[in-house]
């Protein structure tokens, strides 16, 4: 299951909260969630710290993204999942 949630938000940056599983049906969440802010703030910061794990279509989803996205990771499996993946996560 996946939830997301708005920690903070201005028209400059928008940071999300990223809980669960990025995977299945929730990787598509995920995508309109993503179309949804980007067109309203300039930076989109996704928080990974709640997310347990993402499948090969959220990586993708997040490659597919990555010069608008920043992206931080809590536990050092994402850490490593987004970093073997051309992804860099802040800490």
């Amino acid at each position: 299951m996946l939830k997301i949630s708005i920690a903070s938000q201005s028209r400059e940056k928008t940071v999300l909260k990223i809980e669960g599983w990025v995977s299945d049906s929730g990787v598509a969440v995920l995508e309109r969630e993503l179309v949804n802010h980007l067109q309203q703030a300039k930076q989109l910061l996704l928080d990974f710290t709640g997310v347990m794990a993402v499948d090969a279509d959220g990586i993708d989803l997040l490659r597919r993204n990555r010069k608008q996205l920043q992206l931080r990771a809590g536990s050092a499996f994402i850490r490593a999942l987004l970093s073997m993946n051309g992804l860099q996560p802040e800490n």
